[in-house]
């Protein structure tokens, strides 16, 4: 085991001693996952990140040539009435990478009757976007965590706010979020 309560114990695999919690920089150890259940804490509170790595980067000449890929697999996945928004959710998708350089970034928000889509085009952003997280059925405690910790890019699925206690705090944190 890495710690617990207060004692310092030396990683399995011989990476490094720990005191008082676990502060693991080395996921890629075999006992790591084991080591986390031993604490009795969840991966996301020692430092685990709620989304995969990103595979190897598709090599792309310029910034038209990225756009037009992303536009791409936007435009085969999902099915938008007006053609302007696959260049909206296209350039929402790039503006998540480079979302530290503004001091305002909008949100995207998808208006619809049931299986009209919205979900699917959720999942798209989802594998699109930066460091995106799906929130669907999230405390606002846990979002603001979430928020603190990694600053992801949120996907929200509307219906799955609104009826919860939640949805005032949420709200709130949304109203001001958009800003630095």
């Amino acid at each position: 085991m890495f710690v617990r309560k207060g004692l310092s114990v030396k990683c399995p695999q011989g990476y490094q001693s720990y005191e008082k919690r676990l502060e693991c920089e080395y996921p890629d150890c075999p006992k790591y996952r084991e080591c986390v259940a031993e604490l009795g804490v969840r991966p996301a509170d020692v430092g685990e990140r709620p989304w995969l790595d990103p595979s190897m980067p598709i090599a792309f000449n310029n910034v038209e040539e990225l756009y037009s890929e992303v536009y791409r697999y936007v435009y085969e996945h999902v099915d938008f009435i007006d053609p302007e928004v696959y260049d909206v959710v296209t350039t929402w998708v790039l503006l998540s990478y480079r979302v530290e350089d503004f001091t305002i970034a909008p949100y995207i928000y998808f208006v619809g009757p049931p299986d009209s889509g919205k979900t699917r085009a959720l999942e798209v952003l989802h594998q699109l976007s930066c460091k995106a997280v799906n929130c669907a059925n999230i405390s606002a405690a846990a979002l603001f965590r979430a928020v603190e910790k990694w600053r992801p890019t949120l996907l929200l699925d509307e219906t799955e706010i609104y009826g919860s206690e939640a949805r005032l705090e949420i709200q709130s944190l949304l109203n001001s979020g958009y800003r630095k």
